[in-house]
């Protein structure tokens, strides 16, 4: 019987990930909500057994500005001010792992074809729902260095407000669809 009593962390900062994909090799990767500021963008996460992103809760654009007030301080906010949001430089904090990239808008799902789908072509890509740009994209990652690199970004379908994507048992491509 499952009660829960055996979950272990994983990885950490990472914030509110649109699905989970594995690549052939087991690799995790995921596509997270970015904390709602002007100008910042999703990331595209590489996520390996005990690394920490970056993000914390209390950072969200709501929060920052609430416990600003309260202690009559400027506003100052790690995630943006520190630039934990994008992918490595130079002068990055060293304790998170990176962003392979920032990419999306408001991604909803994420799958790989695990090649049972679609055309050989499209064998071992990525698909993310883009939700409010009635987007599905399409890439793949090859490895780069100790992590990734994007390549073949495409448009693969757009004009529907996808809200899930997924490979079927029977080996068919499902979307959600959020109607309209």
């Amino acid at each position: 019987e499952f009660d829960g009593s055996h979950i272990e962390v994983f990885a950490r900062g990472l914030r509110n990930c649109m699905e989970l994909a594995f690549d052939d090799a087991g690799r995790l990767f995921c596509i997270d909500n970015d904390g709602d500021y002007e100008g910042e963008r999703e990331r595209l996460g590489y996520v390996t057994q005990g690394s920490d992103s970056g993000w914390r809760i209390n950072w969200q654009s709501s929060y920052v500005a609430e416990w600003a007030e309260q202690q009559r301080l400027p506003r100052y906010n790690p995630w943006l001010n520190e630039r934990l949001h994008v992918p490595h430089f130079d002068a990055q904090a060293a304790y998170i792992t990176p962003a392979l990239m920032n990419y999306s808008d408001g991604p909803a799902g994420f799958t790989r074809n695990p090649g049972t789908a679609l055309a050989p072509s499209d064998e071992g890509r990525f698909f993310v729902t883009q939700f409010p740009g009635k987007l599905i994209t399409s890439f793949r990652l090859v490895e780069d260095g100790a992590g990734f690199r994007m390549t073949d970004d495409i448009v693969f379908h757009a004009g529907l407000m996808a809200a899930g994507i997924n490979f079927g048992p029977d080996g068919r491509l499902y979307v959600a669809d959020w109607g309209g």
